[in-house]
């Protein structure tokens, strides 16, 4: 009887595959690794146009804390934290701070383009905060994900460790930049 078991398991030892580690892929590869806009998430990299005409890619900004705003030229909140975006640049930037606005929509709903980023920063004195536009529907995902607008805390290495949405106002990202970001020597 115990010889029945003992052939079962040589027969099935050729299905098995053993795997050396070198054949593993490596958990550091980028391109494996999940990207998206929840907490955890390493986030996506895409490219849009800046204030200036640039070509701005999110993780030209590695290595940087990224406040990244996802919000619409109609939404009011979105005035409300571009009024502060500035101050906010400036008081954390010694702290490793980059302030990244991305305007999906203009006034009537469209996807905004470069002339809607340009009007936004020269209406609210953003001249240290990035504004781009996403003409192309790069950052649609995270619309669905979660609410707009949404202040999307990213580390240097690029995940999401916060994500602060609908109703945040500025002393809530406030709140979180003090929490996360290193305090200046």
């Amino acid at each position: 009887m115990r010889l029945l078991p003992l052939l079962f398991l040589t027969a099935c030892l050729p299905a098995f595959q053993f795997v050396d580690d070198e054949d593993q892929p490596d958990e550091s590869d980028p391109d494996l690794t999940p990207r998206g806009y929840f907490v955890g998430d390493v986030v996506p990299d895409w490219q849009l146009q800046n204030q200036d005409n640039e070509t701005i890619s999110l993780w030209s900004f590695e290595g940087d804390w990224i406040l990244l705003e996802l919000t619409t030229m109609w939404a009011s909140p979105g005035h409300e934290s571009a009024e502060e975006a500035q101050r906010i640049q400036e008081d954390y930037r010694d702290r490793g701070l980059s302030y990244v606005m991305v305007l999906q929509e203009n006034i009537e709903g469209d996807p905004a383009s470069v002339d809607d980023a340009v009007m936004w920063a020269e209406a609210f004195g953003l001249v240290d905060v990035s504004v781009l536009a996403d003409s192309t529907g790069a950052t649609d995902d995270a619309l669905d994900q979660g609410h707009l607008p949404a202040a999307i805390l990213i580390n240097p290495e690029m995940e999401v460790v916060e994500r602060d949405e609908p109703t945040w106002d500025v002393q809530s990202l406030r709140v979180m930049l003090d929490l996360y970001l290193p305090r200046e020597n």
